[in-house]
């Protein structure tokens, strides 16, 4: 069963997103290198070391979540959400597994997409535009996966 995703790419890559067929996070640029089959603990513990400013065990977790569901938990086939210039959400599939990417001029940690579809934030119904609010970068929205396929089935 496919899950339904909500990927948070940088502002300064929004516009390339749709293009270029994938989302992208950046968290720590390149220094993370590959995160190709590590466990949330060995990010974990690679996010930490890099962390020299006093992160909070908090934020190191956080950044740990996002890069781990991002390059383990999300699968190929699964759909995939996120903000684009303006009021838009792009609709799409997963169709290859994580890649890192350190000479891209996006962020380097990379789901190749299809988008299928496109859709004004203001047309979602108001539970799915409130978890879309999330301070996650990348999190699950399965409890409205009906909405997102309706959008691309319409």
């Amino acid at each position: 069963m496919a899950n339904y995703w909500m990927v948070r790419s940088d502002t300064n890559i929004r516009d390339l997103v749709e293009e270029g067929e994938f989302v992208a996070i950046g968290f720590e640029g390149t220094e993370l290198g590959n995160l190709s089959g590590l466990s949330l603990e060995q990010i974990r513990e690679r996010v930490g070391h890099l962390r020299t400013d006093g992160s909070s065990p908090n934020s190191i977790s956080s950044t740990a979540g996002n890069l781990f569901r991002l390059t383990a938990e999300i699968k190929i086939g699964d759909w995939v959400l996120t903000s684009v210039s303006g009021n838009t959400i792009l609709i799409g599939l997963i169709t290859a597994k994580y890649s890192f990417n350190p000479l891209s001029q996006r962020q380097p940690h990379e789901r190749s997409v299809k988008w299928v579809g496109k859709v004004a934030r203001d047309r979602l119904s108001e539970p799915l535009r409130n978890s879309l609010g999330s301070q996650l970068t990348v999190f699950s929205v399965n409890q409205h996966g009906d909405e997102i396929r309706e959008f691309v089935e319409a």
